[in-house]
C-alpha cells in the first residue's frame, strides 16, 4: 500500500540533534484523521523520509525548537541515598539536629526507615524547619536518586 501525505502542520523537533521531527499529519490511509507522526531522515518507510525532507525544507512552516521535558522528581529514595545527598549539600548535621528535637516516632522513622518518601510528613516538617523551598527539596531528591 502506498501511503500519501494529505496534510501536515505544527512541526517540532523531537530531539536536540534535529534528527527527528514530529508533525500533526493526515495520511491517505486514514483520511479525516489527524495523528502525531515522527519523521526521520533514516526512516525505513519512504513516506517518513519524504515528510522529514519536506518539513526541513519549510513546507509545513518553521520547525519549533526541541524543548526538553521537565525533570522527573523522584517520589522515593533509599535512606542511604537521602543521607548521602544531605551530607553532600551540607545539611546532614542540621537534619540530625532537627530529628533530635523531634518526637520519638520521628526518631524511630529516621533511624529505621529504609526509604524516604517525598510526600512524607516528616520530610515536609524538616524541610520547613530548615527553610527549604519546594524546589530545593526536589533538587535534593533528584540528587539523592543519582547516588
Amino acid at each position: 500500500m502506498t501511503i500519501t501525505l494529505i496534510s501536515a502542520a505544527n512541526p517540532r523537533y523531537l530531539n536536540a540533534e534535529g534528527t527527528a521531527i514530529t508533525l500533526d499529519c493526515e495520511f491517505s490511509h486514514l483520511p479525516g484523521e489527524i495523528h502525531p507522526f515522527c519523521a526521520m531522515p533514516i526512516d525505513v518507510e519512504a513516506h517518513g523520509r519524504e515528510v522529514y525532507a519536506r518539513a526541513v525544507a519549510g513546507e509545513f512552516g518553521q520547525i519549533a525548537p526541541y524543548v526538553a521535558p521537565p525533570p522527573v522528581i523522584p517520589k522515593v529514595v533509599t535512606m542511604r541515598q537521602a543521607k548521602l545527598a544531605l551530607l553532600q549539600q551540607g545539611l546532614l548535621d542540621s537534619v540530625n539536629a532537627a530529628i533530635e528535637q523531634s518526637d520519638e516516632a520521628a526518631k524511630i522513622e529516621w533511624q529505621y526507615a529504609t526509604e524516604v518518601k517525598r510526600d512524607n510528613a516528616l520530610v515536609t516538617a524538616i524541610a520547613s524547619q530548615l527553610s527549604l523551598t519546594e524546589q530545593q527539596l526536589d533538587e535534593l531528591f533528584t540528587l539523592a536518586a543519582s547516588l
